[in-house]
């Protein structure tokens, strides 16, 4: 039987080898695994963790926004709320039970007296609000660069482009996306040539 990480990491396998079934050419294959996996590890992995590792913290946090009103406002809602508050109390009882299942050590006194004040009130600074926004902010770039980067390689492939040397020359560039939108070969040659 499998345990968590090992079905993680065989699902993430999974998902960056199917597109090469698809296509021929290994080039899109490694974009989309690009997009999947940079905007998981740079973005929506930081941002749940941090999620996850205040979870209590984020749970009194958010209602703390709406606990002088019966009803949830629709902005609530809006916000997305409702994913946030379900994956922070997820969160929040697997770490239980993680810690739960840890034996307690044992504190040298002695050590532990040496360490000043400050640098513990430092350790166990509590997280702010500014701290939610910005991993709630790294979750939401994170899903929109996943679509954009997936979506932008579903439409290089169903809408194949002409080859074209550009050279390196930002006007050709410009001049290739004119042809592509115009699909006359005679109005891009008129249009380098009067670059």
């Amino acid at each position: 039987m499998l345990n968590r990480r090992q079905k993680m990491t065989l699902g993430l396998y999974m998902l960056t080898l199917v597109p090469a079934l698809f296509f021929d050419d290994l080039g899109p294959v490694l974009s989309i695994t690009g997009a999947v996996g940079g905007s998981c590890l740079a973005y929506i992995g930081p941002g749940l963790v941090y999620i996850g590792v205040n979870s209590k913290l984020f749970l009194k946090w958010s209602d703390n926004l709406i606990s002088s009103r019966h009803r949830k406002p629709l902005w609530w809602y809006a916000f997305g709320f409702p994913i946030w508050c379900t994956i922070a109390e997820r969160a929040s009882l697997g770490l239980d039970e993680r810690l739960a299942g840890k034996k307690v050590a044992e504190i040298d006194l002695e050590e532990s007296s040496q360490l000043s004040n400050s640098a513990i009130e430092e350790e166990m600074a509590q997280p702010t609000t500014n701290d939610f926004l910005v991993a709630l902010f790294f979750v939401v770039f994170g899903v929109i660069a996943l679509v954009a980067g997936i979506g932008t390689n579903i439409y290089v492939q169903l809408n194949p482009v002409d080859r074209v040397v550009l050279h390196h020359n930002p006007m050709r560039v410009v001049g290739y996306i004119i042809l592509n939108e115009t699909k006359t070969k005679s109005s891009y040659v008129s249009y380098v040539n009067q670059c």
